[in-house]
């Protein structure tokens, strides 16, 4: 089996509509939608969706670094479901860290 690092947030287009077809929201808040769905490869994967209007380049790309990394860490891609994490339109500078750390700690819970 590869790596499961290297295709933890990789996507086709019909991948993704098939995603948001069957997804369920987990939490919604102001800042952030976390949606589940089962998974439809052998790992489970983590899709990350941050609009320009949600922060600059860098705070986009640490909070999906961050995502990443803590999805890997925690093993998710042993689980039953994909995520998707869609991050608010001006929201980037209110994630911190912990809240992150939080949400996927809850997803784990899922299982």
């Amino acid at each position: 089996m590869v790596h499961a690092s290297k295709y933890l947030s990789t996507f086709t287009q019909q991948e993704v509509t098939s995603f948001f077809d069957s997804a369920h929201a987990l939490k919604k808040t102001r800042e952030y939608t976390c949606l589940l769905s089962p998974r439809q490869k052998d790992s489970a994967r983590i899709l990350i969706v941050t609009p320009r209007a949600s922060g600059s380049a860098p705070e986009r790309n640490l909070i999906k670094r961050r995502l990443r990394s803590l999805f890997y860490e925690n093993k998710m891609y042993d689980g039953p479901y994909d995520c998707a994490m869609i991050i608010k339109p001006h929201a980037a500078g209110s994630i911190t860290y912990d809240v992150l750390k939080r949400l996927i700690h809850r997803i784990k819970l899922c299982k």
